[in-house]
């Protein structure tokens, strides 16, 4: 929870530590950490890493708020998933688990904290101080050959529970300090604390709970990540949602629910509507609602809606197509036009995939086989379903017929072999 945390800031001088700056909560005196810092030096591969990643590795910076929120989730779903196995001797998550962040405008800082597993300090050194796993050294081999994003699947994009994602801090800060402690019982907490510029260091700090809190001191020129108005819309853009609550200066801003990860039968007309006019700004209901969800030949979560009319006339500007990508519940690409043929502009809704290739800084997808599976695949239920409706609710097909029939005519010239 929030308010267990107490922020003690250490600064390192030398060998000796100075005097704790609390803030947030008073600590007691029996809590106040009076254990040396530890310096180590980042390992040189995690340095290049370092000046990829604050260099040009993300097409804009605000991706650093995504990264944390998506692993902030990640650690406190696999607590969840460790409590429930006997051999593990791990403290359950709470029961309404909560990402909460806290931003001071004035302090030009930012403040995010979970309830995940933590990180002991053999985790802490190889998740936030080297490249630990051989995919690691590839992925920065592969950064460095192509000077920019290296293609790799969804399931490498973080190293360890923090690895690339963590390191998008350095984007926008001067300084990073990491509190955590691992959920396992009877773990001790510590303090990782660096500035990006080639050392750390891990202290042992008393009374903190579990979980894990990163607290940024903003760059001065980047000030606007402090203010929570613009944190708030970056949030709703990419991380709206998790899965989990994100609470911001105590205000709730994302929505737990992702309707498409559902399972179809447990997802009513009423919610379909209700989502459908928040995605598309509609005043009224969809005219078709496809909800879709398989593993094979690839992993899709989706739900499309197809619109009562439309806009666009002979001679006026095209629809922009309005599909958006996520994978794990995350935004990867608004808009995306390429997940449907451009015909099927009309088309809205949202996909998820967990297999789809990513780049590193999960700004964009890398292999072209598993995008044009998805595309067929999403094509056929889309056809699939206007064909059903055409047999067995003509009345219904007859409007969308006499709205949308010109863009399948367009379809069958331009796109015959899909």
């Amino acid at each position: 929870a929030a308010g267990a945390w107490s922020m003690a800031a250490v600064a390192d001088s030398s060998d000796d530590i100075q005097d704790a700056e609390f803030f947030d909560i008073p600590v007691p005196e029996s809590e106040i950490n009076m254990n040396i810092p530890e310096k180590y030096a980042f390992k040189s591969e995690t340095r290049r890493l370092l000046e990829i990643v604050t260099r040009s590795l993300y097409t804009g910076k605000e991706a650093f708020i995504r990264e944390l929120i998506s692993n902030a989730a990640d650690a406190m779903e696999r607590r969840r998933y460790l409590s429930l196995l006997s051999d593990q001797n791990v403290e359950p998550l709470g029961e309404s688990p909560t990402i909460t962040l806290t931003l001071d405008p004035k302090g030009n800082t930012f403040t995010i904290e979970d309830e995940g597993v933590g990180m002991t300090k053999d985790e802490l050194l190889d998740n936030l101080g080297t490249l630990a796993s051989s995919g690691s050294q590839t992925l920065l081999k592969k950064l460095e050959q192509e000077g920019g994003p290296g293609w790799v699947s969804a399931d490498e994009t973080f190293i360890g529970q923090f690895g690339v994602g963590f390191y998008s801090v350095f984007m926008v800060a001067l300084s990073v300090e990491v509190y955590t402690r691992s959920c396992q019982r009877d773990s001790v907490g510590y303090v990782w604390s660096s500035d990006g510029s080639g050392e750390f260091t891990i202290t042992e700090t008393p009374g903190l709970p579990m979980g894990t809190k990163i607290f940024l001191k903003l760059d001065p020129t980047e000030g606007d990540y402090s203010e929570p108005d613009i944190v708030t819309k970056i949030i709703q853009k990419y991380s709206n949602y998790v899965g989990f609550r994100v609470m911001l200066n105590g205000e709730l801003v994302n929505q737990v629910k992702a309707i498409w990860r559902e399972p179809p039968t447990t997802v009513t007309e009423e919610e379909h509507a209700t989502f459908y006019k928040y995605l598309a700004g509609d005043h009224q209901g969809p005219l078709y609602t496809l909800h879709y969800v398989t593993d094979s030949p690839i992993d899709i979560n989706a739900v499309l809606y197809i619109a009562a009319d439309h806009d666009e006339t002979p001679g006026s500007s095209r629809m922009t197509p309005n599909l958006s990508l996520y994978c794990k519940k995350v935004l990867i690409r608004a808009k995306c036009a390429d997940l449907l043929p451009e015909w099927m502009r009309f088309v809205q809704g949202i996909v998820d995939s967990e297999e789809l290739p990513l780049t590193v800084s999960r700004d964009s997808t890398g292999d072209q086989d598993a995008w044009n599976a998805v595309r067929r695949t999403l094509l056929r239920r889309v056809l699939k379903m206007l064909q059903d409706s055409a047999e067995k609710d003509p009345e219904r097909y007859d409007h969308f017929w006499t709205k949308f029939g010109h863009f399948l005519k367009e379809g069958v010239c331009t796109d015959a072999p899909s």
